[in-house]
């Protein structure tokens, strides 16, 4: 596998490190959110509104998640939708959301690079963001180069 469209890859701490400008002017843009929700506070969810009003506000229209308990991440990104909706501050795209709790990462990220493309433009940029899991950072450099998982 060869990564064939343009792709970024993010480490973040938090949800609050996602940057203000993106590395491309391309909109829209599809992601991969990979964290482990698992350990998601109910104080965090302010956080977490912020990030995904930044993101859609920046021309984000599909939304993969990735990691232990990404549901909730996923279904919490489809409430705020509804409820910026309903309150008549919607976003400027319809943002599609994924997410892929059974699946090994290899999965998602082929997921990400081949069935988030508008029009199957294969000009529309991708994000991996990894937040707190810098651990990652090799197996997506190896899936990204073509290289052979590690067995």
């Amino acid at each position: 596998h060869q990564v064939t469209r343009p792709t970024w890859l993010l480490e973040l701490d938090a949800f609050d490190a996602w940057p203000d400008a993106l590395p491309f002017e391309a909109r829209p843009f599809a992601a991969l959110l990979i964290k482990d929700d698992r350990d998601i506070a109910e104080d965090a969810f302010a956080a977490y509104e912020a990030f995904a009003r930044r993101t859609t506000d920046q021309g984000l229209d599909f939304l993969c998640t990735w990691g232990p308990d990404c549901a909730r991440l996923h279904h919490l990104m489809d409430e705020l939708l509804v409820v910026w909706d309903v309150d008549g501050h919607p976003s400027p795209y319809f943002v599609m959301t994924t997410w892929h709790p059974d699946e090994s990462l290899e999965e998602a990220l082929f997921f990400l690079e081949a069935c988030t493309l508008p029009l199957n433009d294969a000009r529309t940029p991708a994000i991996i963001a990894l937040v707190g899991r810098a651990d990652l950072v090799p197996e997506i450099q190896r899936w990204a180069s073509g290289s052979p998982p590690n067995d």
